[in-house]
């Protein structure tokens, strides 16, 4: 089950200030682990193995996308 929780909330359970918290929770949004909904966080997936699947799959587009243009490179080259 997903769960959002507030800042605070997180602050609290993770023993860490609210800035502290607020701090890493933008960290986590802008590499795409963490969605705020209405000023209440969860993660991408509904747990850490679904997040981590989630990357995993990221990079492997990513991965393959960057394997089609090498091969457009490496035909233009001849090589």
């Amino acid at each position: 089950k997903n769960i959002a929780l507030s800042s605070d909330e997180l602050a609290i359970r993770t023993k860490l200030t609210r800035g502290t918290a607020v701090h890493h929770l933008n960290k986590l949004i802008e590499a795409g682990l963490v969605i705020n909904e209405h000023n209440r966080y969860l993660l991408r997936a509904g747990n850490l193995s679904a997040v981590i699947e989630e990357i995993q799959k990221d990079i492997n587009r990513s991965l393959n996308d960057l394997k089609a243009v090498a091969e457009v490179i490496d035909e233009n080259l001849g090589l």
